[in-house]
């Protein structure tokens, strides 16, 4: 079953701001979500700390993708650097 992957315009930004060669190295992880949201390992982890316990954390190098999976598809909320994690998980947890 392949899954729609649905990108917030925070997280496009994030993206777009990043090297070329980085940028490419997390669309290459967001096609492996498409395929497959499921946890995988060390890449994807269900993320305790949401109290709703649908966010998900893939690891892919310095950078961390926050999503989270819906019947509909997957849904990427940010794209943040591991120095910067801290924040926006703050950020993530109020909405």
């Amino acid at each position: 079953m392949s899954f729609r992957v649905k990108v917030t315009h925070k997280a496009r930004r994030e993206l777009r701001r990043l090297l070329a060669n980085r940028r490419y190295q997390v669309l290459k992880g967001l096609k492996r979500l498409k395929e497959d949201p499921s946890q995988d390992g060390d890449a994807i982890k269900a993320f305790v700390q949401d109290p709703k316990g649908k966010l998900r954390r893939l690891q892919i190098g310095n950078y961390r993708i926050f999503f989270e999976v819906e019947e509909d598809g997957v849904f990427v909320l940010r794209c943040v650097r591991r120095q910067t994690l801290e924040k926006a998980i703050c950020q993530l947890l109020q909405r």
